[in-house]
């Protein structure tokens, strides 16, 4: 359970958060930098929910997603009413569309609940998706409703997930009377995210995992890199309420080892802590695997057979042979689990469904567990890597494992910079003069180092996959000055599109970041000015039935760019 200490440390968290926003989006008012501590840790607040529960990675992106009327008046004098929305987000991959409902309390009450009014609020929005009739609606909430029912009146599948995230202290659950009938008359999926989830989630409080256990003879095998090495690692066939025990957030029940298919273990609940932090966003995100629980609930006794099992890494593990029984003890030091995450919810999750599932299923199951015992930090992060490579863990989150990355990261930040390699990446300790995702600094080197703006908005996969090493490894120019000088342009660029009469987008911000890479000493402002002119007239003289999104992909677009701005 969260407490006091958790909420202030959020709340110091989310202030600091509101302010690098502010250096990164450029935004100079006043009344911005007098607002209230709780004002500013509101807003700070909407961005670590959306960093945490979307696979956004930019300033920019989180802040297109926030639809919260205060907010959008605030920064852009935008007044348009919200509807209940705070946020949305379009998951196109997994064919999710994903709203938030925001509430920032300012003091913190050990028994405050999430309030089931504040999504009641969201009734008038949700009605007019459910009718098709959206047009009461205004500005980027139309928007959001308009792109809704576009993608509910296609031929494919689509789910509406709606978060309720607050600073509270006692989460909302899906089976609230009142919650399910909301979601039922919605057809919607509702989710809570209160502090404790919050804490879990993003590591306000990181601590180590520590746990011990025993297991027969028979039920272990070890294994040593080298003959002469003390560092040993094992193999273990292990119950899985024994699993439950050494992973739950009780520490007390982890370090007992008398507990196993103890009654305490019924209401046991996973600790997020033990979840490889840099895929742990990713297992947040997933659903609970109903292959496992229909294994564990049908033939509980074949789950060994039917499962891969689950890898974990340990800085330390001690072993001794026990005199009476034949058995071994261990005691497991700082330990993460980097492969299996997913499973280890999903056996949690059937665990908490039913209190007879604990002694009618689960100890008649097992499961393989690897103990890696391993120090080194680079190669903790080469088995996080390659142990997830097989998984749908995208291969962005994979490389942020890299020690290459790492370094970049190191780098920037050195420089101001924040660097965001994995998820839930929002730094409290310090200020930055601006902050950047890996995955559009990649779109951004191949821009402008590489010259090749036309495919750096939809090859974003292929940064990560064929084009990483030219990129990230063999670039020489990585970890330079015009590395920082990009990055610092990029940021002027998206600040002078906002306040000119065009409209910018993404893929346009590459394009101006490629001239001004090429043309050196124009000014941004004149570059982009000369760039619309040519972008109106190029579309003039090419009719085609496609909108300037189509155009600006295409290898004859940037040719003619060439061309046009005397580039060889």
């Amino acid at each position: 359970m969260a407490n006091r200490n958790d909420f202030k440390l959020l709340h110091a968290k989310c202030i600091q958060i509101y302010e690098n926003v502010l250096a990164t989006l450029k935004i100079n008012k006043d009344s911005l930098c007098n607002l209230t501590d709780t004002e500013k840790a509101r807003y700070g607040f909407y961005y670590l929910i959306l960093q945490t529960l979307t696979d956004g990675n930019e300033i920019e992106e989180f802040t297109d997603m926030i639809c919260d009327t205060e907010f959008n008046s605030r920064l852009f004098d935008n007044r348009e009413s919200d509807e209940g929305i705070d946020a949305a987000y379009f998951d196109n991959e997994h064919n999710q569309i994903v709203l938030f409902s925001f509430k920032y309390r300012e003091k913190f009450s050990v028994d405050k609940e999430q309030n089931i009014n504040e999504l009641i609020s969201a009734s008038k929005f949700f009605n007019a998706i459910n009718t098709g009739n959206t047009q009461h609606l205004k500005g980027k909430i139309k928007t959001v409703a308009d792109d809704i029912n576009t993608r509910l009146d296609s031929n494919q599948i689509w789910t509406i997930i709606i978060y309720y995230a607050t600073n509270e202290n006692i989460t909302l659950t899906s089976d609230h009377p009142n919650v399910k009938s909301f979601a039922e008359e919605y057809d919607i999926e509702f989710k809570g995210f209160g502090l404790n989830e919050i804490v879990e989630a993003t590591s306000i409080r990181p601590r180590n995992i520590d746990a011990s256990f025993c297991v027969k003879k028979g039920a272990a095998l070890t294994y040593e890199e080298d003959e002469m090495s003390s560092n040993k690692s094992y193999i273990v066939k292990m119950s899985l309420p024994e699993l439950i025990r050494i992973t739950c957030n009780d520490p007390i029940l982890r370090n007992d080892a008398n507990k196993e298919g103890d009654e305490s273990l019924i209401k046991a609940h996973v600790d997020l802590n033990v979840l490889f932090d840099n895929v742990r966003g990713f297992i947040l995100r997933s659903k609970f695997n109903d292959n496992i629980v229909k294994s564990l609930y049908d033939e509980p006794q074949r789950f060994f057979y039917y499962n891969n099992g689950i890898t974990i890494i340990a800085n330390d593990i001690k072993s001794t042979e026990s005199r009476i029984g034949g058995k071994w003890n261990f005691i497991v030091s700082d330990f993460q689990v980097v492969n299996g995450g997913q499973t280890l919810r999903s056996i949690h999750k059937f665990n908490q469904s039913d209190e007879n599932n604990m002694i009618n299923k689960l100890t008649k199951a097992h499961i393989l567990v690897r103990f890696l015992r391993i120090s080194d930090n680079n190669l903790r992060n080469k088995i996080g890597e390659f142990t997830n490579s097989q998984n749908a863990i995208s291969l962005s989150d994979l490389r942020s494992l890299r020690s290459e990355q790492i370094q970049l990261e190191q780098f920037l930040d050195a420089h101001g910079i924040q660097y965001f390699r994995k998820k839930g990446d929002f730094k409290a300790s310090k200020s930055y003069k601006y902050s950047i995702g890996k995955e559009r600094l990649g779109q951004l080197l191949l821009s402008t180092m590489f010259g090749r703006p036309e495919i750096a908005t939809n090859k974003k996969r292929e940064i990560f996959d064929s084009l990483y090493d030219e990129l990230f490894i063999s670039n020489d120019k990585l970890l330079s000055e015009e590395t920082l000088n990009l990055i610092f342009n990029f940021q002027d660029i998206e600040s002078s599109y906002r306040k000119s009469e065009f409209s910018g987008s993404i893929q346009k911000n590459m394009y101006i970041a490629y001239l001004k890479y090429k043309l050196g000493d124009n000014t941004i402002t004149s570059i982009i000015s000369k760039f619309e002119t040519f972008l109106k007239r190029y579309i003039k003289e090419n009719p085609k039935d496609q909108s300037a999104s189509r155009f600006l992909i295409t290898t004859g677009f940037k040719e003619s760019l060439d061309k046009e701005f005397k580039i060889n």
